[in-house]
């Protein structure tokens, strides 16, 4: 199994960045919103936030709204660069719709073991519809992106699954986005089911059991379950509530927009960091 499917069903502590910025989609499932906003010394803060994070947590997500339309994106990927080649983290992945990648094609190589790609529909249209733009990449340019990356743990693409679709409707999606993968080069394909009582993956969605389990993992906000479906690595991943609703779950360090870390994506339930032991600042020196 690749690094980045072991990320996605793996249950370790990991740090997480929220990125500043808005986004280019408007997607219907989305539960944030963020514009852009000016931050004096972003990557200096953010590298002073990293430091506090005890180094169990080995690896490091990059996400937001769409991270590529953040002014500190660049930023932050120098700052992976830099958290790789010194050992900090041991997994760097991006949350993308792929909008912009283009032009950062050798920071996403030096700061990157894996980019996660937003695709709801194998169509283009379709596609463009979900996201409420056509701003977001197509297959073809989804296909020339990650033509020019050389990431160890490869591409991932993630897509909803809503409940408002019947099981022959997620049958015939997951299909074409199996071959919308093979298409554009991806390495695996992520079906996420949003806290679904009626579509559960590997339960009540009978076309899935055809295909045998390679692994299966779980916490408290999430099933997974691994398999191989026409020679791609699928994973499915029944979200079955928000982080925010366990009070005593771990989820990892999250550092939110304003640089505070907490438990939580909401925000709400701040880490006690005192205890720690720390990186130190032997890190900031090269950072500032």
């Amino acid at each position: 199994m690749n690094k980045f499917l072991d990320y996605c069903t793996n249950t370790d502590l990991h740090a997480t960045v929220i990125l500043p910025g808005g986004c280019n989609a408007r997607c219907s499932f989305c539960y944030d919103i963020s514009e852009n906003v000016d931050i004096k010394d972003y990557k200096k803060k953010l590298a002073e936030a990293i430091a506090k994070i005890p180094t169990e947590a080995r690896k490091f997500a990059i996400t937001g709204m769409e991270t590529s339309y953040s002014p500190y994106f660049k930023d932050v990927l120098e700052l992976a660069s830099e958290y790789r080649k010194d050992h900090r983290f041991d997994f760097v992945f991006l949350n993308s719709n792929g909008s912009n990648l283009k032009k950062y094609i050798s920071e996403l190589n030096a700061g990157l073991d894996a980019l996660n790609i937003s695709r709801h529909s194998a169509d283009d249209k379709e596609n463009y519809g979900i996201f409420n733009t056509d701003t977001v990449p197509s297959a073809d340019e989804l296909r020339d992106i990650i033509s020019g990356l050389s990431l160890e743990a490869g591409v991932n693409v993630n897509t909803v699954i809503t409940d408002d679709l019947s099981e022959e409707e997620v049958e015939r999606k997951t299909y074409a986005m199996i071959e919308l993968c093979k298409y554009i080069g991806a390495t695996s394909l992520t079906l996420r089911f949003e806290a679904h009582d009626r579509l559960r993956p590997n339960q009540l969605l009978s076309f899935l059991e055809q295909y045998p389990t390679i692994q299966e993992k779980a916490n408290p906000g999430c099933h997974f379950w691994l398999k191989n479906i026409h020679g791609l690595n699928v994973v499915l991943k029944h979200v079955t509530k928000e982080p925010t609703s366990y009070s005593n779950w771990n989820y990892g360090y999250i550092i939110q927009r304003n640089f505070d870390i907490t438990r939580d994506w909401a925000g709400l339930k701040p880490h006690d960091l005192s205890t720690y032991q720390t990186i130190g600042n032997e890190k900031l020196k090269i950072l500032k």
